[in-house]
């Protein structure tokens, strides 16, 4: 993945192939929270065994969102409710549409994450 730095005219290149997140970043879908703090890239994952739905920090940080364990397709297809309350996203194959709700009642552009960070 190319990370591009308009305010410090920087770029580098940091791979995706860590943890869970084993194939290519696919429908990316940037959100930005009300407070414009919080900046959250949430990625769908093209082509691969239990493909999953990733989000990164700014700071770099990946993390789990969900998995389609047992499915040998990609995820599509990253949108949020209107409020971000719901994130939505498609299983290719068979061409299941999933609604995930946060648990802790949070917004999917909320800064605080309650999850456990993948090893980089």
């Amino acid at each position: 993945m190319l990370d591009l730095n308009e305010t410090k005219k920087t770029w580098s290149i940091d791979s995706t192939n860590e943890g869970e997140f084993s194939a290519q970043p696919d429908q990316i879908r940037f959100i930005v929270g009300d407070d414009g703090d919080s900046q959250i890239l949430y990625m769908a994952e093209d082509g691969t065994y239990n493909p999953g739905i990733f989000g990164r920090t700014v700071e770099g940080r990946f993390f789990v969102i969900a998995q389609a364990d047992g499915f040998e397709s990609e995820t599509t297809g990253v949108a949020f409710s209107p409020d971000k309350m719901r994130m939505y996203f498609a299983i290719q194959n068979p061409g299941y549409i999933i609604e995930l709700k946060r648990e802790d009642g949070r917004s999917f552009d909320d800064d605080y994450l309650d999850i456990q960070y993948e090893n980089a």
